[in-house]
């Protein structure tokens, strides 16, 4: 009986956890890879897909395809551009590393714009960042060693990770206690 209850408290606590996927990075060039590189101080890589070919701007209509691909961090929603009047989101014009207007936490996703084509990055600030590194080796899509010039960045909000178990992992643990209490009170009688 020990072993059944046991085996629902370990269930519970594996399903409270909080669990993010490591997808594959995007296609770099000269050895560029995403996953590994240092987006700065408190910033995690999550995912990213590109270099995709697209036109000024693509970057910055992907709402859409972040939330109906990348939903689980959202919702994302258009915090604006680099580009934008004084900067958008960010304080300077491109800038390296980034600076955000307002610390950003939370999921949140950095498209890098060029010419032609353009990457997504999605990323995590915990508990909070105020500027976030870059790279164009994983936008350049002429096949380069080197980075090209970059065009503009887009900055897409997210949402914030839970911390805290869901009310069901609550009720599994809760059930898995009581039942723990039942078989010390059975031993003891």
């Amino acid at each position: 009986m020990k072993k059944i209850a046991l085996a629902i408290l370990t269930a519970a606590a594996l399903a409270a956890a909080p669990t993010e996927s490591q997808a594959q990075a995007c296609a770099g060039f000269g050895g560029f890879t995403a996953a590994t590189f240092n987006w700065g101080a408190g910033i995690t890589y999550i995912d990213c897909y590109g270099p995709q070919s697209g036109a000024a701007n693509a970057a910055a209509n992907q709402a859409a395809y972040l939330n109906a691909n990348y939903g689980i961090y959202g919702p994302f929603s258009l915090l604006g551009k680099s580009d934008d009047p004084n900067g958008g989101p960010f304080t300077g014009n491109d800038l390296n590393p980034l600076v955000f207007d307002t610390p950003i936490s939370g999921y949140f996703a950095l498209g890098l714009q060029q010419a032609g084509s353009y990457s997504m990055y999605i990323l995590r600030a915990d508990p909070s960042a105020a500027s976030v590194n870059w790279n164009t080796l994983g936008v350049a899509g002429n096949g380069g060693t080197t980075g090209e010039q970059l065009s503009h960045a887009v900055l897409y909000q997210g949402g914030t990770p839970t911390r805290v178990p869901e009310p069901a992992s609550f009720g599994l643990i809760a059930a898995g206690l009581a039942g723990l209490g039942v078989v010390a009170r059975r031993r003891k009688a």
